[in-house]
């Protein structure tokens, strides 16, 4: 049987103890020096609790001090409910820290105890009460080392039982958060090691929390982990987790063999002589005796990546001394915070932070949560997130103009779209040149239309042209929707009027280019009227759809062959959260995008050329229903039979790589419903060198990835008022039309001419959405990876893809 260590996926001993490349912790280095391996040493963890798993040995369980939180019994067995947020979570990162030698990982400390202690669900924790109770429960058993693989908001209750567990002489650690860039409590802490992630390659781990909160590094990215998610689940199956919640594991693990290697006496007996605390030994040392690499950001990710061997071989004595500890004021840490996301400068000391401080940081997480950057500034608001009105109030008696702009958010909501935030987020001609086409013409007579003939048939009747269309258009939404929002009608009004002005500052001012408000509402006016995003329903959209408008003949002429490629395309899920999108190419293969697989499965031995993929749940589906709420439409998705060779980050696109990923799917389902019919391929590149009619199929979700000025702030009051104008429904099936705005071969940055720019109204969750040929036969020309929404979304040509042969599985496809 093939055995791994925890410490990550490049780092691995076969049966025979054979070792190959690899040094993200320097565990199996200090193993092979001393004999350590963390005997004697009780680690706590509060977490989901444990499941039946043989990485999880009983025998490395101390079950005389478990407890449940939760229950408020003795017995820390994860009951893995469907629908929770993280079942099987705690076994997970508790193999991580104690696996023995038994299985097919071995943890960090295989020689420690573990007292399993379940407090929660959901390893977000905006309640921190059963946490506090968890930290308490391991203090008064007198736990070595308590680790903490969750993290969220601050708790007063959360901070006194770290203090009270590091005074008795107890090591805490915590995650310092995934995907909101912002370190999260209790990492947060000054008295608490924070654990931020890296990867193989000794670089930031993508989704790592970051910033001056961080005290040390660890492996995050493709960590061995037992993984058991459902009763029914075997008890044998390991995968490669990501998150800094394995980062703070595997460091958990090295305090143990730190503690059994000098013994936890001599340790606390030093502490002692110093007049420091355990943990601030600890933390000393670790932070001596790191690995940084030659590329190392300090600033962000602490002094280094934990190095176990070089920690284990300074001697007590030989430990710097220790910088002097003092209590940080929870009102302090909540001042940082705010520091690290609006920049840093003198807060407010009248502002009453204990009061006010929780719901301060509630605010910034949840931004941080939906920016793609991770912190922001606190006037951007990209996740909508709005004040009391208590802290509005309070927020306009400070001196602090952080604060302030906090409170302003209040203000802005009520204001509606005439506060939009200005600045110079330009929307290209193409805005206009659409708005303004001859009346009674084609859609593609926007492409050959000047600007200066666009404002002259605006200002001959085609502004009152527009802004009557886009008023039949929101009236048939709301009625569609039945809608009866006074303030969704209020907004509607509003993008009329202010469209009205903007339009007519067009026509009067000559510009070539709009910014801010005028090009919001334009946005909008252009979406209302010629770039709809129509819901699909019972497989089909009506042909006399108000919506359709322009649309109506080309849909019309080609409706059955429409219809049907609706029925083809679905949305994929992964334990149950939307991914993407994907339709069907060939029996049993699905298309979608690289960047959608990588929420899901792993990448071995490496992210750049692999050789193989891992699926990391085995809950992947891809439902062709128009709601994808499961059934007899969803389809178990079973592996990853190829994908783009390089791996895809969020920002910048980089059109060199390719985004394109082929899952291999059952063909039956549990249901007994066979896998819809496979998709024709449109094998002539040449049909997107030219003007073309395209239409999409995907699965928009709630907007997250969002527009930015040209500062790059976030324009998150684009997004959230023209959908809640739409009265669009997320996650389900829509039919999108528009045009190719820029040519296969003339997009900047493509140095392999394989991509094409389009027009048609997408948002995240179309990743993985077909484009099909609207002005021939109904084929697919094209897979959407990327784009900002209604200025430049970006699809890969298939033919393109097909002849650079970095995919040599689709030339069996059904071309035409």
């Amino acid at each position: 049987m093939q055995k791994f260590h925890c410490e990550s996926r490049t780092k691995c001993r076969n049966a025979s103890g054979s070792l190959t490349s690899g040094r993200p912790a320097g565990v199996l280095r200090a193993w092979q020096r001393f004999p350590a391996r963390g005997d004697g040493i009780r680690i706590a963890q509060p977490d989901t609790g444990v499941s039946d798993h043989q990485e999880v040995d009983r025998a490395a369980l101390d079950l005389a001090h478990a407890r449940d939180i939760l229950d408020g019994d003795n017995d820390p067995t994860d009951p893995l409910t469907p629908g929770t947020a993280n079942p099987g979570h705690g076994t997970g990162t508790a193999s991580v820290v104690i696996s023995r030698d038994n299985g097919a990982i071995t943890g960090s400390a295989p020689g420690a105890m573990l007292v399993p202690i379940r407090c929660t669900d959901d390893v977000k924790i905006f309640d921190g009460t059963p946490l506090a109770a968890a930290i308490d429960h391991a203090t008064r058993t007198d736990c070595d080392v308590i680790t903490m693989s969750l993290g969220g908001l601050p708790s007063f209750a959360v901070h006194a039982a770290v203090r009270a567990a590091i005074k008795k002489g107890a090591i805490v650690l915590a995650a310092a958060g995934n995907c909101v860039r912002l370190v999260v409590y209790p990492a947060r802490y000054d008295e608490v090691i924070a654990v931020a992630g890296v990867n193989v390659k000794d670089q930031p781990w993508l989704g790592s929390s970051r910033g001056g909160d961080v005290d040390i590094s660890a492996p995050a990215e493709l960590v061995w982990r037992a993984d058991k998610r459902r009763v029914a689940d075997p008890r044998t199956t390991v995968s490669g987790g990501q998150g800094t919640s394995f980062a703070v594991a595997l460091t958990a693990g090295v305090a143990a063999l730190w503690l059994s290697h000098h013994g936890r006496d001599a340790v606390r007996a030093e502490a002692r002589r110093r007049g420091v605390t355990v943990q601030a030994l600890f933390k000393t040392a670790l932070q001596a005796t790191s690995r940084k690499p030659a590329i190392w950001d300090a600033d962000d990710f602490g002094p280094g990546i934990v190095d176990a061997e070089p920690l284990l071989g300074l001697s007590l004595g030989a430990i710097p001394q220790a910088a002097p500890e003092a209590a940080l004021r929870a009102s302090e840490s909540v001042k940082r915070l705010l520091d690290d996301a609006g920049g840093a400068r003198t807060a407010d000391p009248a502002f009453d932070w204990k009061r006010y401080g929780l719901e301060v940081a509630s605010m910034l997480y949840e931004d941080a949560r939906f920016s793609r950057a991770g912190s922001v500034a606190p006037e951007a608001s990209p996740s909508g997130a709005r004040p009391s009105p208590q802290l509005a109030a309070a927020t306009q008696r400070s001196s602090d103009t952080r604060l302030q702009k906090l409170g302003a958010r209040q203000a802005r909501r009520t204001a509606g779209i005439s506060q939009a935030r200005t600045g110079n987020f330009s929307a290209p001609p193409s805005l206009i040149k659409i708005l303004g086409k001859p009346a009674g013409q084609g859609l593609e007579s926007a492409g050959s239309v000047t600007l200066e003939a666009a404002r002259t048939n605006l200002r001959e009747g085609g502004i009152q042209r527009t802004l009557d269309l886009a008023e039949r258009r929101m009236q048939a939404i709301a009625a569609r929707e039945g809608e009866a929002d006074p303030l969704a009608a209020r907004l509607r009004g509003e993008v009329l009027s202010q469209g009205e002005a903007a339009l007519h500052r067009v026509v009067r001012d000559g510009a070539s280019r709009v910014a801010g408000p005028d090009r919001m509402v334009l946005e909008a006016l252009v979406s209302l009227t010629d770039r709809p995003a129509i819901r699909v329903e019972n497989d089909r959209i009506d042909r006399n759809h108000p919506e359709l408008g322009p649309w109506s003949g080309a849909y019309a002429l080609a409706e059955a062959e429409i219809n049907a490629a609706f029925l083809s395309v679905g949305r994929i899920d992964a334990d149950g959260e939307h991914i993407g999108t994907g339709f069907v190419v060939d029996k049993g293969v699905i298309m979608t995008n690289r960047h959608v697989i990588e929420a899901f499965a792993a990448p071995i031995p490496k992210r750049t050329n692999p050789a193989g993929w891992v699926l990391q749940s085995d809950r992947v589906t891809i439902d062709f229903s128009d709601d994808a709420r499961g059934g007899p439409t969803a389809f178990r998705i079973k592996s990853i039979i190829d994908a783009g060779k390089m791996p895809i980050s969020d920002l910048p696109v980089e059109f060199t790589k390719l985004d394109m990923a082929l899952l291999e799917v059952e063909t039956t389902n549990a249901a007994g419903k066979e896998l819809p019919s496979r998709i024709q391929l449109e094998a002539d590149p040449d049909r997107v060198k030219h003007s073309l009619r395209i239409f999409t199929v995907g699965y928009p979700a709630r907007p997250q990835v969002l527009p930015t000025d040209a500062s790059g702030a976030i324009r998150m009051d684009v997004v959230t008022r023209l959908r809640a104008i739409y009265g669009t429904k997320y996650g389900v099936k829509y039919f999108s039309p528009g045009v190719v705005s820029t040519l296969l071969g003339q997009v900047e940055g493509d140095g392999k001419s394989w991509v094409f720019n389009h027009d048609a109204t997408t948002l995240g969750g179309n990743s993985g959405s077909a484009a099909f040929d609207l002005d021939g036969t109904i084929a697919i020309v094209g897979l959407h990876f990327a784009g900002d929404w209604l200025r430049a979304n970006h699809a890969h040509a298939v033919a393109a893809v097909k002849a650079a042969h970095e995919l040599p599985r689709v030339d069996a496809f059904d071309w035409i």
